[in-house]
């Protein structure tokens, strides 16, 4: 119990602080309770985390902790809105979450730590959010799957830039991030799809 206080401390006082559409930036100004708003916003290095546990500390606190849930459900209307990016490449609708400063256009650079979110909407639904968040969650899924399919390893880059004509890689090491498979696993569990099991045995042979 004590660690769950010291936990939610930490995440009440953020949830105090001032988000652009429900979305945060990697840095803050603590005097002023608010996200720099001069970073770029994605689901990448620095934020990912805070979205995960959103969800989880709702879950976590028997679904009584309602504060974790209304913004966890902004933040996910607020990606909807703001960092879905749908594209068509060599005749194949790939849906991915980019990154963009505020009121800027939404780029097409995606960070392999945002593939956590598939996993995490597909939870979210299992414990009774909308089937919306399971259908995003699908649709994001192929596009972090695609970034494994279009390299000759099998393995996606750390961060890749998609354009119109395929994916460009921008940083090529693959560290054995776990975020793809475990939203692949979430997504089988839910599911059952065996579409599902066939990505994650296809990741598998890749490493």
């Amino acid at each position: 119990m004590q660690y769950w206080k010291w936990a939610n401390r930490t995440g009440d006082t953020l949830l105090n602080y001032r988000t652009w559409n429900g979305l945060v930036s990697r840095f803050l100004y603590r005097d002023e309770r608010k996200f720099e708003e001069s970073s770029d916003v994605s689901l990448g290095p620095g934020t990912d985390s805070y979205y995960e546990y959103l969800l989880k500390q709702w879950v976590q606190s028997n679904f009584t902790a309602n504060r974790y849930k209304v913004a966890y459900m902004k933040a996910v209307e607020g990606i909807s809105r703001h960092l879905v990016l749908h594209l068509k490449l060599h005749g194949e609708r790939v849906t991915v979450l980019g990154q963009r400063a505020r009121n800027i256009t939404l780029t097409g650079e995606i960070h392999h730590l945002s593939c956590f979110l598939p996993g995490t909407l597909a939870l979210g639904h299992h414990y009774g959010l909308p089937k919306s968040h399971l259908e995003l969650a699908e649709t994001l899924m192929w596009g972090c799957y695609y970034l494994y399919t279009v390299h000759p390893t099998g393995l996606a880059a750390e961060m890749s830039r998609f354009k119109l004509d395929g994916v460009e890689p921008l940083q090529t090491a693959n560290y054995l991030r776990p975020e793809t498979v475990e939203s692949l696993f979430y997504l089988w569990r839910v599911t059952k799809e065996g579409e599902i099991s066939g990505h994650g045995l296809a990741y598998i042979s890749g490493v």
